[in-house]
């Protein structure tokens, strides 16, 4: 079972339906909440694809929603061989969900995720990204995991929900002995980093980084401003770039990084540097293998915003 979180206040996209879809193909019934009211035809549409669909304000935000899924699905008492619990603030899947879902199915760990974040040389300081999780069926059949969400407390500032439960739920359950991994290490984006071989593919990935990050293009310019090409720049910053002083987070990097990692997600959010990497897939081409309603948002996601022609014209450099 899959408890989907979405935030939608001005309608339901094609995506959403796209990953219920998706999941439902391979075996997996979902529950759906509802942050925000839908209207009767998005509602219809999502019961469609879905077990049940929950309607909340948005107390609490992601962590919130979450929490009102998994009380109300383990109420019920069905049997739930694992939990996914996934939200709107990505795509996914942007190809389709068959490699991803076999690998969760694969992994021993007991809390399995798309992406696990080191916030420094630390284990302890490893966290799970909340955006899709997996629970198995050990945590599930844990006290543990019950009291967990009765008493997680509902926090209505939305970085703080994202900064303190994303962090504190791993470590809660590794406390308890439950292991933690995921399908993509901020580590795994070094080593690909240090297979690229083509030199124009290594200078877009370091003009990216120092157009969306002032504090990485210090390190960057001057490195490749003096080099022969990006290759030998990219060698001279190696140091940098395993001391993540630079490619510091892996979801902002240049997609052509991203499409060689194989990562099965792209951020929704509106930021800058995310538009910026958006914009680099529409004027490569990268988004030809994508699903086409997912490709659909990406192409219109930024276009209401005042500098989007900008960092349409800053990709294609």
């Amino acid at each position: 079972m899959a408890v989907v979180l979405l935030f939608q206040p001005d309608g339901l996209l094609d995506s959403s339906l796209l990953t219920l879809t998706e999941l439902n193909a391979l075996g997996i019934g979902c529950v759906v909440v509802s942050n925000a009211p839908l209207s009767l035809d998005d509602r219809n549409a999502l019961l469609q694809h879905s077990y049940l669909v929950i309607e909340r304000p948005n107390v609490g935000y992601d962590f919130g929603g979450y929490r009102e899924g998994v009380l109300t699905l383990m109420a019920r008492k069905l049997p739930i061989d694992a939990l996914y619990l996934m939200n709107d603030s990505i795509w996914f899947p942007v190809h389709d969900a068959k490699d991803t879902i076999a690998a969760c199915r694969a992994t021993n760990a007991d809390l399995y995720g798309l992406h696990m974040s080191t916030v420094s040389r630390h284990k302890s300081r490893s966290y799970v990204q909340s955006y899709f999780l997996r629970f198995s069926h050990k945590i599930l059949s844990s006290k543990s995991f019950m009291r967990y969400w009765e008493k997680l407390h509902l926090i209505d500032n939305k970085s703080t929900v994202v900064r303190y439960h994303e962090w504190h739920l791993a470590q809660y359950f590794i406390k308890r002995g439950f292991s933690i991994d995921a399908l993509v290490h901020s580590r795994d984006l070094i080593s690909t980093i240090m297979n690229i071989t083509d030199a124009d593919e290594m200078r877009l990935m370091l003009e990216h980084q120092s157009a969306i990050c002032p504090k990485e293009a210090k390190y960057i310019r001057p490195v490749l401003a003096r080099s022969k090409d990006a290759l030998e720049a990219r060698d001279r910053l190696m140091d940098d770039i395993k001391a993540r002083k630079i490619f510091v987070t892996l979801t902002t990097v240049h997609p052509i990084l991203l499409l060689r990692m194989k990562l099965p997600f792209l951020k929704k959010m509106r930021r800058g540097d995310f538009a910026s990497q958006r914009a680099a897939l529409i004027v490569l081409g990268l988004t030809k293998g994508f699903n086409p309603a997912v490709r659909a948002e990406i192409a219109n996601w930024d276009s209401r915003r005042p500098e989007y022609r900008d960092t349409v014209k800053l990709a294609s450099l």
